[in-house]
């Protein structure tokens, strides 16, 4: 089975921060900074 986005975000950031700090994701829905967009676009937040 192929490892979700996710999980393959998660030992990333685990592996470059060396378990000094906690992680955490959020889903979120937002306009794009760039351009014009009529529809929010799936984003993920990722607090430290």
């Amino acid at each position: 089975e192929t490892p979700s986005f996710k999980t393959i975000l998660a030992h990333i950031l685990s592996t470059t921060l060396k378990n000094e700090s906690k992680f955490g994701f959020e889903n979120i829905r937002a306009f794009s900074l760039q351009g014009y967009h009529t529809e929010k676009k799936a984003y993920i937040c990722v607090r430290t």
